[in-house]
């Protein structure tokens, strides 16, 4: 009896536990057997291999069927302990987690040796993990980031410049010494230009770190390098002393000798320096420019390739503000202040490839988007995605800037800039002046979307009401601030938007009664609306318009009406009224009515959408947020089997008081789970104050 409780003792390990314990252990021997086990005794042996053999195993698992994702979120929850924020799911644990894994191993405090599957002496952290990285976050520490420009990282940085995608740059202040400043700004070339990053995020960097600003932001939008010459050398101080003698000749004014040092920085592979620079086409490339401060660093060889290849070198040429000016297109912008440029070759003779940040998201002070970002706007062609916000507001000058330099961007035929975001906006201008200003600005604007924090606006006057704009725009999202606006105008600047598809309004005060010609005009103004959202509207007296709405426009898709107030009064007569009008609908899927109160019944009653002979064609139902109780929704489910909806109907139920009696809540996701999609939470109901109160 004793042998049979020790064989039945968990605590004692089983012949296959050992026997995977001993496989794990012995992986650099027995490695390509291991790929030929049976997918049982695989899966089994997959929580136990240390990162780099389960990296190296992912192939021939997923061709015997058998996913890894299981045993990288095991890594990530011993590893980060907290699941990564947002609700999207992750559909790449592998990724996600080694990704992670690079930032904590570079930026962070981290110790590998914490953990026994992330060490291994054959391996390299960094080499494995800087493969997956596809957003590089670089913030704070810059004596760790600096050590990117070291020679035993060369190997990483050349990983990282063909992974990254998109790099944020948040709450960094540059100081400015030599070491710091030039490594710091070297990386950022290396992927700006010579990487695969498109998308580039910068936010809290305050105006402390100008040349950060300037630099970024002008490597950004394309300045081009060109080339010298085949093969470029480093500048000798008796290279340097002939130039100055050379521009005394010419006529020009000398450098000046105490801006020429020395200092010896190992940079990133193929960079070094040299003092050249021009400005051409209000493009820059580099040539002689005997004003710029240039900095002699050493150049990093890099390991001679097998077929010989020569590599590329980069050289970085700091100008003088007090006498370099940048000339940009034409306009108000010109003097700008200059930055920092490289200049890079390679061994063809041919330009090298440059990087183009086609998507930029900028959080920064009204100085920086007037100063910094406005004169770079008109040239950078190849920008297709543009988001501002700022930490305080956006205040009208500075938007008249922006809106100025926007403008002579889409006088370009080779613009390419299609989606536009500003946001914390503060302006004397009316809502609908601004629009039809932007979109005459911007008329080949797909997507645009403006967020208000205040507007002092004066009265409205009919006879100064903006013409409707013709645009290519399709999506409009407007945030409206807490003061009372006039919409009339704003139905005006609707009229021109004949491709408008999504409309998005949220938080919009305004007088009863100016909200129904609004909600009137709608499917007139907008002959192809798909997607209508409104947020944070009272609707409760516009009753008449949104069944007006539903009956009329009717290539509408997806309707969400979050937040409306839509059951204030005559709940039951609305709510029937609004069913029968979603079933007669030839096109609508989607119905959201989030934080509504509709509480039990209402939820009730929503089940007659798929009952009748014409049942609705909704696919998604959101009544996320509107205190349903398990008893509501166990009720509701037995309604859906009587008359079952289409298999494919998505339901969300989240953010609901679910969790008051766990075991009713548990028969009515099992019910549910068999007819529709659930989308539900692990909401605490009893960690907030739900709106239960008026549906008591």
């Amino acid at each position: 009896m004793e042998h049979v409780k020790e064989e039945l003792n968990p605590r004692v390990a089983t012949l296959l536990q050992i026997c995977t314990k001993v496989v794990s252990e012995h992986m650099h021997v027995l490695e390509k057997q291991v790929w030929d086990l049976p997918v049982s005794l695989l899966e089994e042996l997959l929580p136990h291999l240390n990162i780099f053999y389960l990296e190296r195993i992912e192939d021939s698992a997923v061709r015997k069927g058998l996913s890894t994702d299981s045993a990288w979120f095991g890594l990530w929850m011993e590893v980060v302990k907290n699941r990564p924020p947002g609700r999207k799911p992750i559909k790449d644990w592998r990724q996600k987690f080694l990704e992670r894994l690079f930032h904590m191993t570079m930026f962070g405090n981290y110790r590998k040796a914490g953990h026994p599957r992330l060490q291994d002496s054959r391996f390299s952290v960094l080499t494995l993990t800087a493969k997956y990285v596809k957003v590089l976050i670089l913030s704070r520490s810059l004596i760790e980031t600096t050590k990117m420009t070291s020679a035993a990282f060369r190997p990483v940085m050349r990983i990282l410049e063909g992974t990254v995608t998109h790099m944020k740059v948040y709450d960094i202040s540059l100081p400015f010494l030599d070491h710091s400043l030039r490594s710091v700004l070297l990386i950022f070339h290396r992927l700006l230009h010579h990487g695969s990053v498109r998308t580039l995020i910068m936010s809290k960097c305050g105006e402390s770190s100008p040349i950060l600003w300037t630099w970024m932001l002008q490597m950004s939008a394309g300045y081009e390098c060109s080339l010298s010459s085949p093969r470029i050398q480093r500048p000798s101080d008796q290279t340097l002393e002939k130039k100055r003698i050379s521009t005394l000749a010419t006529g020009n004014p000398p450098p000046s000798t105490s801006n020429v040092r020395t200092s010896q920085v190992s940079d990133v592979e193929g960079c070094s320096l040299k003092d050249k620079r021009t400005v051409s086409n209000g493009k820059r490339t580099l040539q002689d420019e005997p004003s710029a401060q240039c900095f002699k660093l050493p150049r990093l060889e890099r390991a001679e390739s097998e077929d010989g290849a020569q590599v590329q070198e980069c050289i970085l040429c700091f100008e003088n503000p007090s006498s370099v000016q940048m000339h940009v297109s034409k306009g108000p912008f010109e003097g700008a202040q200059s930055a920092p440029s490289f200049l890079c070759a390679g061994a063809d003779g041919e330009d090298t490839p440059m990087g183009k940040i086609s998507a930029l998201v900028l959080e920064a002070s009204n100085y920086v988007l007037a100063h910094n970002l406005a004169p770079l706007l008109p040239s950078w062609i190849c920008l297709h995605s543009l988001q501002v916000s700022s930490e305080w507001i956006i205040e009208e000058p500075c938007l008249l800037k922006v809106v100025e330099a926007l403008s002579l961007l889409s006088q370009n035929p080779d613009c390419s800039l299609s989606e536009l975001s500003i946001s914390s906006l503060s302006c004397r201008m009316p809502i609908a002046a601004l629009l039809a200003r932007l979109l005459s600005a911007c008329p080949r604007l797909e997507e645009l979307t403006l967020g208000f924090i205040q507007v002092n606006q004066p009265k409205s006057n009919p006879s100064h009401l903006p013409a409707p704009i013709e645009s290519s725009l399709k999506t409009l999202r407007v945030e409206f601030p807490a003061e009372s606006v006039c919409l009339q105008s704003l139905v005006t600047v609707l009229r021109g938007t004949q491709s408008l598809t999504s409309l998005y309004l949220k938080g919009i005060r305004c007088k009863t009664g100016h909200l129904g010609p609004l909600l009137f005009s709608l499917p007139e103004c907008s002959l192809n609306l798909q997607h209508l959202s409104l947020d944070d509207i009272n609707l409760s007296g516009c009753h008449r318009e949104v069944l007006h709405l539903l009956k009329s426009c009717l290539t509408l898709k997806g309707l969400c009406l979050t937040d409306c107030r839509l059951f204030e009064k005559n709940k039951q007569e609305f709510l029937a009224q609004l069913i029968s009008s979603v079933k007669c609908h030839p096109s609508l899927t989607s119905l959201t009515l989030s934080r509504n109160r509709l509480g039990n019944d209402g939820l009730i009653v929503l089940a007659d959408l798929f009952s009748g002979e014409s049942p609705s064609r909704i696919r998604h139902l959101n009544v996320s947020a509107n205190y349903i109780l398990p008893n509501g929704l166990l009720e509701f489910g037995a309604l859906l089997e009587s008359h079952r909806p289409p298999r494919e109907l998505k339901l969300d139920v989240r953010e609901n008081p679910l969790d008051r009696d766990p075991q009713t809540t548990a028969r009515a996701m099992k019910q549910l789970g068999s007819l529709c999609h659930l989308i539900k939470d692990c909401w605490n109901s009893r960690t907030t104050f739900a709106d239960h109160i008026s549906v008591m």
